[in-house]
């Protein structure tokens, strides 16, 4: 895995920091709410109706790899919460090759202290049967917490990232959690690309 790759340092960066610049609740630097909470991808995988009332929002269209953000209707006062879904579509760059969801998980590991990330656990795991590795990590520069997953699957990663301010973190993070229960993996294995991404 090339270290320098321009394209993977803007993933990361967003990954990890510019998703909790933007005020919330919405406002018109946030990304744009939709009424419908479902999402079916070529990605193998959806996001079907949870039971939590969290809104889904649409992110930029200036990343196309950013896939949903989701928030409560209702949340605590001075809550950032949300749930972040992402997709690094390695499987498109030729120039990686025998990359594993370890290795992969690893690389980025390493590169969190570099933004002020602080790690504090990582584990391997599952993510409604699928195998993942969940982090448990701090942004010291903007004191949010967050819990990710990050699943390998069809040979791309996806990230899915809980996170909060860090004084509520814990009362959150169980709704963040049930969220995640909608999640739904397919046998689906077609060529990913920006596109693949509709409403339903």
């Amino acid at each position: 895995m090339q270290t320098q790759s321009g394209g993977r340092k803007k993933l990361i960066a967003l990954l990890v920091t510019l998703l909790f610049a933007a005020p919330y609740p919405s406002t018109s630097s946030s990304a744009v709410v939709t009424n419908s909470s479902y999402l079916s991808t070529n990605w193998g995988f959806d996001l079907l109706k949870n039971d939590q009332n969290w809104f889904r929002y649409i992110p930029d269209a200036k990343d196309p790899f950013h896939i949903a953000i989701l928030r409560p209707l209702q949340h605590l006062e001075g809550s950032k919460v949300q749930l972040s879904v992402r997709v690094d579509p390695v499987s498109t760059r030729s120039e990686e090759k025998n990359v594993t969801l370890q290795s992969y998980t690893n690389h980025w590991l390493k590169q969190y202290p570099k933004l002020g990330i602080e790690v504090l656990k990582f584990e391997t795991t599952k993510l409604k049967e699928q195998a993942a590795i969940r982090i448990e990590a701090y942004n010291i520069n903007n004191q949010v917490q967050m819990r990710q997953y990050v699943v390998w699957y069809n040979d791309n990663a996806i990230i899915f990232t809980c996170a909060d301010d860090r004084k509520l973190f814990s009362k959150t993070l169980f709704q963040c959690e049930k969220v995640l229960r909608s999640v739904s993996f397919h046998s689906e294995n077609k060529k990913p690309t920006p596109s693949n991404t509709k409403d339903l």
